[in-house]
C-alpha cells in the first residue's frame, strides 16, 4: 500500500483470507479490509508507524475481518517499502493463526479441566493398618478411626449404612427370618 494507506496490490493468499478479490482490494484503504478497531487510531496505526520510524513492526496478533463479517486471528508484520531511498509505502504480511489459537484455547481448557479433576481426586494408597476385630483404621498420626470416617476424609466417597444378610442373621435372627418370609411372599406373587 502507499503512504495514504491505499492498497496497491494484494496476492491470492490475501484474497483467501479476506474474501476480497485482488481487483476488489486494489484502491481500497487498508483499514477497510485488514484493520481491527484498535488499529484505527491514526497515531498507533502499525503500517504508518513502520513508515514513520523506518523500521519493520513484526508479528503483531490481531483480528482480521473477512468480507462476510467473519473474523480471523492473524499474525501481522508491517515493513516500510522503499524506492530510491524514499519510503513510498508499506508491505503487510499476514499469517492466519486462527486454528493455532483455537487449538491453544482447547489445550488451555483441557489443562484447566485436568487440574480441576486432579484437585478433586484423592487417592488411598499404601498399607492401611486395620483392626481385625473392630475394623478401625490407624491413620498417619497413629490414631484409630472408624473406617467410614477415614475413607470419607481421604476420598470423595460418601457412606450410607445398611446391614449385610450374614450380620442380619447373626445379630437379628427374628427380624432376618421375617424379612426372608416377606421376600419369598413377594416373589411368589
Amino acid at each position: 500500500m502507499d503512504r495514504d494507506m491505499d492498497i496497491l496490490y494484494a496476492n491470492p493468499a490475501a484474497e483467501d483470507l479476506t474474501g476480497y478479490t485482488v481487483g476488489e482490494s486494489v484502491g481500497k484503504k487498508c483499514e477497510d479490509i485488514f484493520c481491527e478497531a484498535s488499529f484505527r487510531c491514526k497515531s498507533l496505526c502499525p503500517p504508518k508507524t513502520a513508515m514513520r520510524e523506518k523500521r519493520p513492526i513484526l508479528h503483531r496478533e490481531a483480528e482480521t475481518k473477512n468480507k462476510n463479517g467473519g473474523l480471523r486471528q492473524t499474525q501481522i508484520s508491517f515493513s516500510p517499502f522503499y524506492w530510491c531511498d524514499e519510503c513510498i509505502g508499506s508491505v503487510i504480511v499476514i499469517k492466519d493463526i486462527t486454528e493455532v489459537k483455537e487449538a491453544e484455547e482447547q489445550r488451555e481448557k483441557l489443562i484447566d479441566e485436568l487440574q480441576s479433576a486432579l484437585v478433586q481426586v484423592k487417592l488411598l494408597s499404601g498399607l492401611l493398618p486395620i483392626c481385625s476385630s473392630c475394623k478401625k483404621i490407624r491413620d498417619d498420626k497413629g490414631y484409630w478411626n472408624q473406617i467410614e470416617g477415614y475413607i470419607r476424609d481421604h476420598s470423595e466417597a460418601e457412606f450410607t449404612h445398611s446391614i449385610c444378610p450374614e450380620c442380619a442373621k447373626r445379630l437379628y435372627p427374628e427380624f432376618y427370618e421375617k424379612m426372608c418370609e416377606a421376600e419369598k411372599k413377594d416373589t411368589s406373587e
